[in-house]
């Protein structure tokens, strides 16, 4: 019954309207910002790499950690600032307890916030698609199907090439024949189909983006290469591959659902690290705020693209691993580009699941044993 007193109160302090009032617009924010763009882009608006991208960059890039931010280090400063923190201790409660309802507290907050701004987005997201979630191709996943035959009779780049060589002999006689001046046969393209799904089902990947340095592969596809997939995991890696190499006549079959889904695990193991995280540092520096927005916002931004296993050290790069956005391919080669030539690998999603959960428990254990025995002193500069 304490503890759930202790909840209580600790989530009536985060209620308040001026609160509740920022929580909103983080929450709405993405999804506004996505209207923009679906309004201005019409017909061309890309559901799912809209969703992606803002997801990505705003709701994991920016809400995640700022609330964390804002609500983790808050859990001991507010109580310095307001001068509460001697009524707070005084209390016949372990002190650690006070702390952890605390935490719990901001932790729902955190994550309820998340959770409603990914929602948003992906309702404004949303789009249904032919043969959306299927990992076979059929002829509505091709978007110009006279165009696509003809680059596969004429190859233009390597991995197109490597991609032709696998179709059956049958299907390159035929091929060979088509005259490409002409509308696309539709007993042709059936062949070329049924040849690239049998690709596709194999037990094996299509081919490594190592050998095709040209072809830019989502950041999705790349980390299920970590895992290593078989089965229909592995199938759904070549057909992305295979839209990889055909980024502007293969439909995607990606659907936001399922970004949503995976979205909706993760947020709340993000919301957990971040939040134990900040808390430690909160019982530790006297003016943590500034030192979490600084590692939030720069720290967190800029090392997961690092070269090498120094992006190990952030937070960040774990949840990416679990929950990875492909982001709409640019025709230039930009900074995120460079980072990840420099640092291809990606970490396994098992690794990111055991450092995540190793993180929240070390930092909040110790987070409470340094509240339980050290001496806090209000502010004198508070208000």
């Amino acid at each position: 019954m304490v503890d759930l007193y202790l909840l209580r109160n600790a989530l009536r302090d985060l209620a308040s309207a001026k609160r509740l009032v920022v929580a909103a617009i983080l929450i709405m924010g993405p999804a506004f910002i996505a209207l923009a763009i679906r309004l201005g882009m019409g017909s061309q608006f890309d559901g799912v790499l809209t969703y992606g991208t803002l997801a990505a960059l705003l709701v994991f890039g920016f809400v995640l950690p700022i609330l964390a931010v804002v609500f983790g280090t808050g859990a001991v400063s507010q109580e310095l600032e307001q001068r509460t923190m001697v009524y707070l201790l005084t209390r016949p409660v372990p002190r650690w307890r006070i702390l952890l309802a605390k935490y719990v507290a901001a932790w729902i907050v955190i994550s309820a916030t998340g959770l409603l701004a990914a929602l948003a987005l992906a309702a404004v997201t949303y789009q249904p698609t032919p043969g959306s979630g299927r990992t076979a191709l059929n002829r509505r996943s091709i978007v110009n199907p006279r165009k696509f035959l003809a680059q596969l009779q004429t190859p233009d780049s390597p991995v197109v090439d490597y991609v032709t060589q696998r179709l059956s002999a049958e299907t390159l006689e035929q091929l060979s024949r088509w005259d490409p001046d002409t509308p696309a046969p539709r007993p042709l393209l059936r062949m070329v189909l049924t040849d690239l799904n049998k690709l596709i089902a194999a037990d094996r990947r299509l081919y490594d983006p190592a050998d095709f340095p040209e072809i830019n592969v989502p950041d999705d596809a790349r980390q299920l290469m970590a895992e290593r997939p078989r089965g229909a995991a592995n199938a759904r890696l070549n057909r992305w591959l295979l839209e990889a190499a055909f980024p502007d006549l293969i439909r995607t079959n990606r659907t936001t659902g399922n970004k949503l889904y995976r979205d909706v695990l993760v947020l709340p193991v993000g919301a957990a690290a971040y939040g134990a995280f900040f808390l430690l540092l909160a019982t530790i520096l006297p003016r943590a705020l500034i030192t979490g927005l600084f590692l939030a916002f720069g720290w967190e931004s800029w090392v997961p693209m690092m070269p090498g296993n120094f992006r190990l050290l952030s937070v960040m790069t774990y949840l990416r691993a679990l929950a990875p956005h492909a982001r709409p391919q640019t025709a230039s080669t930009d900074m995120m580009q460079i980072f990840q030539a420099l640092s291809p690998d990606t970490v396994p999603s098992a690794l990111a699941w055991i450092v995540l959960a190793a993180t929240t428990m070390a930092a909040l254990a110790l987070a409470l044993a340094i509240f339980s025995y050290r001496e806090y002193v209000p502010r004198d500069d508070a208000t």
